[in-house]
């Protein structure tokens, strides 16, 4: 069930960037990136962050009928654009660098599971656990290749994981955090879209909380190494 719901979550992260990426809506604010499940993370000179939930309230006047009407224009029913409000324990934002030459564009969807953690889980952000580390890197590989068979039913997409880094502590960072990411190719009856992917886990009061930062395959170098630098300032 959590592989399936991982597969549609991705397919739908995929289409929001399609439509959306071109956007550049008014960031948050420059240089700090703040989640309120997660922290505070301090990012380099060009960077801005937005958060997705704000950005679709500022656009909910536009897509109101009655004030498209005022301007004597025909409105098309919108109504189920009308509001747009995440669970509590979900956050999408898009986080923009401007390198000066370049900008990188990346998404990243933050969870939180309000259920505490196991106990054999939250144990395992304690230090010195090389032993969860091979284990889990284990069970990846399982579960990776169950999400390439169980999108292949669907029918509509295949997911084909290129490469896959194994989970590994992140350096530097004054907690116990643990990422893996790789890259995957999203095969739609032959129209691709190559993909780069990396996933943090952290532990908050003994729940789970989850980000996950996709980009393009091209732009994968750049954000595998700039997200790293973004969770390692993370204050909380």
């Amino acid at each position: 069930m959590m592989r399936r719901s991982f597969l549609r979550l991705l397919i739908c992260v995929v289409l929001l960037g399609l439509y959306v990426n071109p956007v550049y809506a008014a960031p948050v604010d420059e240089s700090q990136w703040e989640v309120p499940f997660l922290g505070v993370m301090k990012g380099p000179a060009g960077f801005t962050v937005v958060d997705l939930e704000q950005w679709m309230k500022q656009l909910e006047p536009a897509l109101n009928p009655v004030n498209v009407q005022k301007e004597g224009i025909t409105a098309v029913p919108m109504s189920k654009f009308d509001k747009m409000q995440l669970p509590p324990e979900v956050k999408i934002y898009q986080l923009q660098v401007d390198s000066g030459n370049a900008y990188h564009i990346a998404w990243a969807l933050v969870f939180k599971d309000n259920k505490p953690a196991a106990v054999n889980v939250a144990g395992y952000f304690a230090p010195a656990q090389q032993e969860f580390i091979d284990k889990i890197n284990g069970m990846l590989q399982v579960g990776m290749k169950e999400i390439e068979n169980q999108s292949e039913k669907t029918g509509i997409v295949k997911v084909k994981v290129l490469n896959l880094a194994p989970v590994a502590r992140l350096d530097g960072s004054s907690e116990v955090v643990y990422s893996v990411g790789g890259r995957l190719i999203i095969d739609s009856k032959g129209m691709i879209i190559p993909l780069y992917m990396k996933n943090y886990f952290f532990n908050r009061e003994g729940k789970l909380v989850s980000a996950t930062i996709v980009t393009s395959d091209s732009d994968g170098e750049f954000w595998r190494d700039m997200s790293d630098q973004l969770f390692v300032t993370v204050a909380h």
